[in-house]
């Protein structure tokens, strides 16, 4: 199931308050991720379960991260640096919680993945049909192509519903030969404009490492 993650005060999610919801989990984003890895034919997942996604402890094959204020997932084989005030929590990077007037956690997830796909565009139309069958009243806004940390990568702007609530998501898929990154970027479509300077912040910053 796809969960668009409120954070209204005073709302519940199963007896809990959205936010913890979200904390525990219940996020669309890193199924959607998922699905682009799944729908790819021969595609071999990279990362592991949310507790091997901490920035890793200095050692020889792992050294420290040489960049201020830059998220390094070097199991994974990406960073990023993340805009102003967002955390990582778990699996997925949060925006700021503005407190009650803030009704949404606006959020981004990383996936990687090994498939022999030749350009993020075919990557990406592999995962389109689960998508489409997956995600309510999903529909393709546009799509561009750039490039990203010196590797070509195709973005796919879109929007769907889930609980009442009408998202509006990036999907970013970043190539370097048989290795993929896809970074879904989520936001409510009447606030996508507002958070989207962050989102292009935190996509552009996007780096592969060494894993």
């Amino acid at each position: 199931m796809f969960v668009l993650n409120s954070r209204g005060k005073g709302q519940t999610c199963d007896g809990t308050t959205r936010r913890d919801c979200f904390r525990a989990g219940a996020l669309g984003t890193s199924i959607v991720s998922l699905l682009l890895c799944l729908a790819s034919v021969g595609c071999t997942p990279d990362t592991n379960e949310p507790g091997g996604m901490a920035v890793p402890v200095a050692t020889a094959d792992a050294p420290a991260a040489d960049e201020p204020g830059r998220f390094y997932d070097r199991e994974a084989g990406y960073s990023v640096k993340l805009p102003e005030g967002w955390t990582r929590e778990g699996e997925n990077f949060m925006s700021p919680d503005l407190g009650a007037t803030d009704p949404f956690v606006e959020n981004a997830n990383v996936t990687t993945a090994t498939d022999p796909a030749e350009s993020p565009t075919a990557f990406l139309e592999k995962a389109l049909p689960s998508i489409r069958s997956s995600l309510t009243n999903f529909q393709e806004v546009e799509r561009s192509e750039m490039q990203i940390g010196g590797a070509p990568a195709t973005a796919m702007t879109y929007t769907y519903s889930d609980s009442g609530l009408n998202g509006k998501c990036v999907a970013y898929v970043i190539s370097q030969g048989d290795r993929h990154a896809v970074m879904i970027v989520t936001a409510l479509d009447t606030t996508f404009d507002e958070s989207e300077p962050a989102f292009e912040e935190l996509a552009k910053s996007f780096r592969f490492e060494q894993s």
